[in-house]
């Protein structure tokens, strides 16, 4: 029979070699899986990685370059939005290739990045050139751009990227095999040295417990012992525990060198210290501001038996952040066996937490609302908790004039024909009828004048007590406006629907305010829709020519009169034309609150002018005709005219010559003849 020693030895030699067993299994696991974690690393960092960057760049340049040109043809995209992209996508493939190149390259890789390179500097080149086109909004060059893409097929760029893709796809590949060689060549490994340490273990194991039984023996004997002597323990103790461990407040008992006696479970899942930790460093543990005044409190303690002590303090938690903890210290226990000091404690870490996240909010709203342009409110029983500077400067009074005020808020900036209704709104949050509203009201100044506001308000409960808090604008102007608006389209109105003019009244945003029945019939035929007041101008406006408008309305709004002619052609082939003025509506201050758009039908003076050009080409021809037509009939009437002027000379040198009048005669004959014709023809050319 072996001895207890003996036993304990073989015993402490299985464990040995059970935990060198599992020490060198895992030595041998980690040094493997470090190989295959490396192998997984150089498959993302070298493989995986690059081939997200070279995705990248396909992705970019064949979604956002290389179909930029067809999608602004199709006016899918304007010039400056696809060129904005092309130059987006330009900026990610070159980030890309750049980090790229920065990876490890296999020897083929660089040879393929050389060729890359090559590529895509041709590719940049073009690049830069659709830019340029985009720039200019050059459509011929555009055109020529898209017919070249068209023939040349598949880009170069886009190829050479595919085979750096495939090249990382096989690189790849060969590094995952490598990685599942190293597993498999690790699990038969790992599997054979666990079964040769079980067999050392199984073989140990069988010796020891085939001489382990006295030994079990003597054990069961102690136990039996020691089982009673802790009985009379149990039963004192248990009642103290059952108490005690349950809890969930921390106690203690300290003697007077404040050495832990007893220490509830929960102390320690309070602070997460064991008893051996907070002996030797209790005042290590507490934080330095509050070190002198546990000091202080733990003397007053020792020295005034029966006195009870509430302090709040900060300790270290094991985790290493500070808690805050509420502790009650007594010396009542007059057996000094028993302890010297009652310690009862709590964590009210997160009520501090809460504390401190109210102060912090209380400091963060009195910051924005003090400084805020909008008035901001709390009130109890129609009585001002806070309101900020600009909600008292909304009627005219200092914050202070409103928060000391005895009577009822309503009746101070309240005017008298809405004092009813705000008081019914204020009640029904209180009741709990409503959560939130919405509204506007009349109020009263301090100086007796009228002001319009509009106002948010949520129901609260603050202190247990029904409340309400809002925010406030004044909308004196925009009322004021408003009945300007108003009273311009009453103005407006007999005017705008007798006249063939299509007129839309539209505030600073575009928005539709006011338009006749020729604007209606305008947007209908042009744009198959109805127009309603409030309709956003954008909404059916001409996506082309609306950035064209919107420059023209920016300088309207500066006070300027604008005018020009747009055509609209029609699906018939014919174009309608416009006569567009736009120019500023001001109120009696000359501020600047909306603008008018008139329309006027001018195609048929557009007709007329076409046709007074045509007429005007076609007398300018006859002219012409007529010209060339005298130029030749002139030479014709010199020919008799030369001869009248040689006969007459000869008359003056023998009058009697009979011969000489009779060809006179003919020849005046033959020029009237000639003058006829030529007025004849005339008429036929005007005709």
């Amino acid at each position: 029979m072996l001895s207890k020693f003996s036993t304990s030895a073989k015993l402490y030699l299985l464990i040995f070699i059970t935990a060198a067993s599992l020490i060198g299994l895992g030595l041998y696991g980690i040094d493997d899986l470090r190989e295959m974690n490396e192998n997984t690393r150089t498959l993302y960092a070298d493989r995986v990685l690059c081939m997200q960057q070279l995705a990248n760049m396909r992705f970019e340049y064949m979604t956002y370059i290389q179909p930029m040109a067809r999608k602004v043809k199709d006016h899918e995209l304007t010039f400056i939005e696809a060129k904005k992209q092309v130059q987006t996508a330009r900026e990610i493939i070159n980030t890309n290739w750049h980090y790229y190149k920065l990876s490890y390259l296999t020897p083929e890789e660089q040879l393929l990045v050389a060729q890359m390179d090559v590529i895509k500097n041709q590719a940049d080149k073009t690049n830069e050139n659709l830019e340029s086109i985009l720039s200019k909004e050059d459509t011929h060059a555009l055109d020529d751009l898209i017919q070249k893409e068209s023939s040349t097929g598949l880009p170069p760029f886009i190829i050479k990227v595919t085979q750096l893709m495939e090249l990382q796809v096989r690189v790849g590949k060969e590094i995952f095999n490598n990685s599942k060689e190293i597993y498999q060549r690790t699990s038969r490994n790992f599997f054979l040295l666990i079964l040769f340490s079980l067999l050392i273990a199984l073989s140990l194991s069988f010796y020891i417990i085939k001489n382990i039984k006295s030994l079990i023996k003597d054990i069961l004997n102690s136990n039996n012992i020691i089982k009673k002597s802790e009985e009379k323990y149990r039963k004192a103790n248990a009642r103290f525990k059952a108490i005690v461990e349950n809890v969930f407040v921390g106690i203690k008992l300290n003697d007077s060198n404040w050495q832990i006696i007893y220490r509830s479970p929960s102390m320690e899942a309070i602070n997460g210290w064991a008893d051996e930790k907070m002996n030797q460093d209790y005042f290590n543990l507490i934080h330095p501001d509050d070190l002198e005044m546990i000091k202080k409190v733990h003397g007053e303690v020792l020295l005034n038996p029966g006195k009870t002590i509430n302090i709040i303090y900060r300790i270290l938690h094991k985790n290493g952040h500070y808690i805050w903890i509420e502790s009650q210290l007594c010396n009542k226990l007059s057996d000094p066996d028993l302890g010297a000091i009652i310690t009862v404690i709590r964590d009210i870490t997160e009520r501090k937490q809460m504390e401190a996240e109210i102060r912090e909010a209380e400091i963060k709203f009195r910051t924005l609302a003090e400084k805020s342009m909008v008035g901001i409110y709390i009130i109890q029983e129609e009585k001002f908790l806070y309101l900020n500077p600009r909600f008292a400067e909304i009627f005219g009074y200092q914050q202070h004039e409103l928060t000391n005020t005895q009577g009822s808020i309503i009746d101070i900036i309240i005017s008298e024909e809405d004092k009813a209704r705000v008081r019914n709104n204020i009640q029904s949050r209180y009741e709990g009828k409503v959560d939130n509203v919405h509204y506007e009201f009349k109020g009263k100044k301090k100086d007796g004048t009228v002001n319009y506001v509009e106002i948010l308000g949520s129901s609260v409960i603050i202190n247990g007590v029904p409340s309400i808090i809002g925010s406030m604008i004044d909308i004196t102007d925009r009322k004021r406006d408003e009945d300007i608006l108003k009273r311009s389209e009453a103005n407006l109105k007999t005017i705008m629907d007798t006249t063939d003019t299509a007129y839309a009244l539209l505030d600073k945003k575009l928005n539709v305010m006011a338009f006749n029945q020729k604007a209606t019939e305008f947007v209908n035929s042009q744009f198959k829709h109805f127009p309603a007041k409030g309709d956003q101008l954008a909404d059916y406006f001409p996506k082309e020519r609306f950035p064209q408008f919107s420059k023209y309305a920016v300088e309207v709004l500066k006070g300027k009169n604008i005018s020009y002619e747009a055509n609209y052609p029609q699906a018939d082939g014919s174009v309608f034309w416009y006569y567009v003025r736009l120019f500023p509506i001001k109120n009696e201050k000359n501020e600047i609150f909306g603008l008018m758009m008139a329309l006027s039908d001018i195609t048929e003076r557009k007709k007329s002018e076409e046709s007074l050009k045509i007429a005007y080409s076609r007398i300018q021809n006859q002219v012409n005709s007529i010209k060339v037509m005298a130029w030749k009939q002139s030479h014709l009437i010199r020919s008799p005219l030369a001869n009248l002027m040689g006969l007459t000379t000869i008359l003056m040198d023998d009058p009697s010559d009979s011969d000489i009048l009779v060809f006179i005669q003919n020849e005046l004959n033959r020029m009237d003849t000639i003058i006829i014709e030529m007025a004849e023809d005339a008429a036929d050319h005007v005709m």
